[in-house]
């Protein structure tokens, strides 16, 4: 019994492998000249979540310019199911664009009372999809 209750916990712990049903990040090309973090929330239509902090968010990825990176990898879930669940308050999720410089210099605070975010993008699991789960900034 013990040994069953482990296979299932093991399995059911496993990263999900990318598919075409199944995807556990979103990719973001930066084109821009300068590097950028990304962040990404899951509780729109609260588009102003990530400053109820008040410290710096774990920022998913920097990514320098002209060059790819990844966000929105959450607990290695499908995106997918994450957006259907229940849980989820609508199908769309909010991916911040912060200038990098911005968020290594400036107080987390002043980020948020200043609302310093170069780009939001709310989108929905259709538009991901329609977008090839990828998005380029700008």
């Amino acid at each position: 019994m013990l040994l069953l209750l482990l296979t299932i916990l093991f399995y059911g712990s496993t990263c999900n492998r990318e598919s075409d049903d199944c995807h556990s990040f979103i990719t973001i090309i930066n084109k821009s000249d300068n590097a950028i973090y990304t962040f990404t929330e899951d509780i729109y239509p609260d588009t102003l979540h990530f400053g109820y902090s008040s410290t710096t968010p774990a920022l998913e990825s920097k990514i320098l310019p002209n060059d790819t990176g990844e966000a929105a990898e959450l607990n290695n879930d499908c995106l997918e199911a994450h957006i259907s669940s229940i849980f989820f308050p609508s199908d769309t999720l909010m991916i911040y664009i912060f200038d990098a410089n911005i968020i290594e210099t400036e107080d987390w605070g002043k980020i948020v009372t200043e609302y310093m975010v170069l780009k939001r993008y709310d989108l929905s699991l259709q538009d991901l999809k329609n977008m090839n789960w990828t998005i380029t900034y700008p």
